[in-house]
């Protein structure tokens, strides 16, 4: 039934301009009903003027009816109706659409992610929402041998207030409120003693306000204070984002959250 509410408030103007047609139409045929009533002289002559009247004055309430209903709706039922069902469905958007290679290792690089020279590995393009591309690099994968069991350095220890954040599960960096532009570094920390993946995810204007994976994968490595990844953020509009890592454990449960806001500002 909530759909059928939804089908109505959206499409009211458009029954509001046939229902005002028509009832425009059926009050000039009972008009003229009632000229052939007044004029008739002949029995066959006042049938047909009472049929034309009896026609006009049932599209008369039944225009009538409808207009009420939609008004109805309108003005009750709206009201009480949940928000998300009154705005236009947004896409999901599909990471997994996109064709992946294996993420890049950054081998040396991560031990050394202290050293602003090296060169970052990136990865194909991951896609957010309609015309929002952002390259994304992870941090380190399985296939990634050369890379130890815990990939640490680079980080200053910093842990946010608020936002979930804890000692296991942090971004030190950017700070919270930070405005960032360009290709942006995200350190920090993500560990479990079952630990099995992280995920950086982000949401704003250009996501439609949607959580949508940037970078992590089902194989990474922990992170302590280390080089969580990096995105070009350089084609989203403009605002303040917010930025979620989340640790998993081997089950898939969200063993940890860390969020803080960031504000783009792409001069």
């Amino acid at each position: 039934m909530s759909q059928l509410y939804v089908a109505i408030i959206l499409w009211d103007i458009p029954i509001y301009f046939i229902c005002g047609v028509g009832l425009l139409f059926a009050l000039v045929q009972l008009g003229r009903a009632r000229r052939i009533l007044r004029t008739a002289m002949f029995g066959l002559e006042r049938e047909q003027g009472q049929a034309l009247r009896n026609r006009s004055l049932s599209f008369i309430g039944l225009f009538g009816l409808v207009l009420g209903a939609v008004l109805y709706v309108n003005l009750q039922i709206a009201p009480s109706l949940p928000a998300e069902l009154l705005r236009p469905p947004t896409p999901t958007p599909d990471l997994f659409a996109t064709p992946f290679s294996s993420p890049t290792p950054l081998g040396e690089q991560v031990n050394n992610a202290t050293r602003p020279s090296d060169p970052l590995q990136f990865a194909p393009t991951a896609t957010l929402g309609a015309n929002v591309a952002v390259p994304v690099v992870v941090a380190g994968t399985a296939e990634a041998t050369a890379t130890p069991s815990l990939i640490t350095g680079g980080g200053d220890g910093f842990i946010p207030a608020g936002g979930g954040c804890t000692p296991a599960v942090s971004i030190s960096q950017p700070r919270p409120g930070t405005a960032v532009l360009g290709t942006v570094e995200f350190y920090g920390t993500a560990t479990d003693p079952d630990f099995a993946q992280y995920l950086v995810e982000i949401r704003g204007e250009a996501t439609s306000n949607a959580w949508v994976n940037v970078f992590g994968s089902d194989t990474v490595i922990p992170v302590s204070n280390g080089l969580l990844g990096a995105i070009n953020l350089s084609s989203l509009t403009n605002g303040d984002y917010e930025a979620r890592l989340s640790v998993l454990d081997s089950a898939g449960t969200t063993t940890g959250q860390c969020v803080i806001t960031i504000a783009i500002n792409n001069e």
